[in-house]
């Protein structure tokens, strides 16, 4: 019987032609991705064998002419037609195309979830220090004798400016080089000034950050990463309130709890409530203000390594 031959040309060597490979078949599946392709073999007790097997996922290319179908893979042009038949291949070629431009899709998908994750990780991390040192400086400067020596020490942390650069994600700057020369001059209300610019930039990059598609399978999202940045903005907000004299907190107590509650039912990011609330309590009572501080947002910051 006369075959006609598919050839494909090798993709890394253009001028040479794929090695090809024919079989006979007498029937095909497709089962947990995997190509199969039987065909009959004896002449009084016929017997199915499977000639071939090929994980779909693995397909270079698949074409079709009348009874023979041509799959690509691992470099060999292999050749399937159905001995006296004429029923076409078109259908099962057009199924595998299908599958594998879903599987394409869906690769191309986990790519970008992927980076997305450790775009946002990173952001996340890179700025905490940076909110930390912030509401620090402010927390420093609302004291009844501001220590300018150590508000200084404090500037040290920042940079002249912060940048990351992301791919998925919008990037980030944040320029710092105002905060240290208004220090150097103790101007109480321009050094407040300055340090809350950056801290604005980051909550509104957050608030507002927006891609062409929030991916529903990705934990956080973007929704639910503002949340946190929001939720621990309220954090260092309450210990702001605290040293400036604000008793009453129970609005931004409520806004934290329903948020860490938000975040523990949505995403792997869970801090105990409880916990935060008898640490943030300790500030009215112990006299290292600092190491309070320190210790309840250790137990913030602990679970970014969830995310």
């Amino acid at each position: 019987m006369w075959v006609w031959y598919l050839t494909e040309k090798n993709n890394d060597n253009p001028e040479k032609l794929l090695p090809r490979r024919v079989f006979k078949v007498s029937d095909f599946e497709i089962s947990n991705g995997i190509l199969k392709f039987f065909n009959s073999k004896g002449l009084i007790r016929k017997k199915t064998v499977i000639v071939s097997e090929i994980p779909i996922s693995e397909i270079g290319n698949v074409e079709s002419y009348r009874n023979e179908l041509s799959v690509t893979w691992n470099g060999v042009n292999n050749i399937f037609f159905k001995k006296n038949s004429f029923k076409s291949f078109t259908e099962l070629r057009d199924k595998l195309r299908s599958m594998l431009e879903e599987s394409k899709i869906s690769l191309e998908k986990n790519a970008k979830l992927g980076q997305r994750k450790i775009e946002l990780s990173t952001t996340i991390k890179a700025i905490v220090p940076v909110v930390d040192t912030c509401f620090d400086i402010l927390m420093s400067l609302n004291l009844k004798i501001p220590n300018w020596k150590h508000i200084a020490q404090l500037c040290s942390n920042l940079d002249q400016n912060l940048t990351i650069n992301n791919k998925e994600l919008p990037s980030l700057t944040l320029d710092f080089s105002k905060i240290s020369p208004a220090v150097e001059l103790q101007e109480t209300q321009n050094v407040a000034n300055e340090v809350r610019i950056p801290l604005k930039s980051i909550h509104e990059y957050f608030g507002e950050l927006k891609v062409k598609d929030d991916l529903a399978d990705m934990h956080p999202n973007l929704q639910e990463t503002a949340t946190l940045v929001d939720s621990y903005y309220t954090l260092n907000d309450i210990f702001f309130g605290k040293v400036v004299g604000d008793k009453d907190n129970k609005q931004e107590y409520q806004h934290l709890e329903d948020s860490l509650l938000y975040l523990s039912e949505a995403t792997n990011f869970k801090v105990n409530v409880d916990k935060i609330r008898v640490s943030i309590d300790r500030f009215d009572v112990e006299d290292d203000k600092d190491t309070v501080v320190g210790d309840t947002r250790e137990i913030f910051t602990a679970q970014l390594s969830q995310l």
